[in-house]
């Protein structure tokens, strides 16, 4: 009995001092959490790691636009005088730009019809650009009207007269300039005579199409760049490669590497992003969304011909 006694006793006391514990963490001010406070770098870096920068190149069919340089629209670069005016051109009559190779003159050729209906003949001749005949003109004087009317003079009221003209020497691809963009791009500085292109430009200085001006500054800003992995994407345009494909979304021409890194052509990586942006045509269109998740996925999961290492 007595040993039953002394066990009853010990579990009191043991039930009094869980109590008093329990009633001193009810009694206990309550504590607030601190705010969360997220690291904007890596927890753990001895070393940097170089940014994977993805390029993207716009290669749709508006970048095969041509720019012509300086030109201002609001200025008028000519009164060309009637009986040096080029007439209004018909249905496939054109204008195509030439240089004298031997004296940098810029010159065009006009390809006309002669006569009318199934009887007509596309026959061409050389001019060069100018307001008045000098006497010492290496080709006959013409020139070009900004307006289309009935009296033919230039700059009286009506609609614009457009000439189709292919503007740099050796290609082939045609656009539509008006008559005063014509007059510019034909004239010297002042519109005293006309231009000469300096040796190695077949078209005026400063005049190209949006492709050929991008491609230009995106190579300075490749071969400006260091200690970055880089890679090339541009628009998957396929019509000009005779392929069945639908354009939808983007190509990856250059999948991200180390810049000055060899690669098994021997190029390094800064050389074959420059040659594979060198070979786009402007073509098709822009599926700007499809584009930016297909280059979301490169990052993430990369392709099956082309993986991606983030952190080599």
């Amino acid at each position: 009995m007595a040993g039953l006694k002394a066990k009853t006793k010990k579990h009191c006391i043991r039930s009094h001092r869980f109590a008093l514990a329990l009633t001193a963490m009810l009694c206990a001010p309550m504590g607030y959490a601190q705010a969360l406070q997220l690291p904007d770098h890596p927890l753990l870096s001895t070393a940097g790691v170089d940014p994977n920068v993805m390029l993207f190149m716009d290669n749709s069919g508006s970048m095969g636009n041509f720019v012509l340089g300086y030109y201002d629209s609001d200025y008028d670069y000519a009164d060309c005088p009637r009986d040096l005016a080029l007439d209004a051109p018909r249905d496939g009559e054109y204008i195509e730009a030439k240089v004298d190779y031997l004296t940098r003159l810029a010159y065009f050729t006009y390809y006309y019809y002669e006569g009318r209906g199934r009887g007509a003949t596309l026959v061409s001749k050389d001019y060069q650009w100018g307001t008045e005949v000098t006497g010492n003109d290496q080709y006959p004087v013409a020139c070009f009207k900004d307006t289309r009317s009935s009296s033919g003079n230039d700059n009286l009221p009506g609609a614009t007269v457009y000439y189709n003209i292919i503007p740099a020497a050796g290609s082939s691809f045609p656009y539509q300039f008006d008559g005063n963009q014509m007059n510019y791009y034909f004239s010297n500085a002042d519109q005293t005579g006309p231009d000469y292109w300096p040796l190695g430009n077949n078209k005026k200085p400063g005049s190209d199409t949006r492709l050929a001006i991008t491609k230009r500054a995106g190579e300075t800003l490749i071969n400006s760049l260091s200690g970055k992995r880089i890679g090339l994407a541009a628009f998957e345009q396929v019509a000009y490669r005779n392929e069945t494909a639908q354009n939808g979304g983007a190509e990856i021409l250059a999948g991200i590497q180390d810049i000055d890194g060899k690669l098994p052509s021997g190029l390094t990586q800064r050389e074959y992003v420059i040659e594979q942006m060198n070979s786009l045509r402007a073509d098709g269109f822009t599926p700007i969304g499809e584009t930016l998740s297909d280059i979301a996925r490169y990052f993430i999961t990369g392709y099956d011909d082309q993986e991606i290492v983030i952190h080599p």
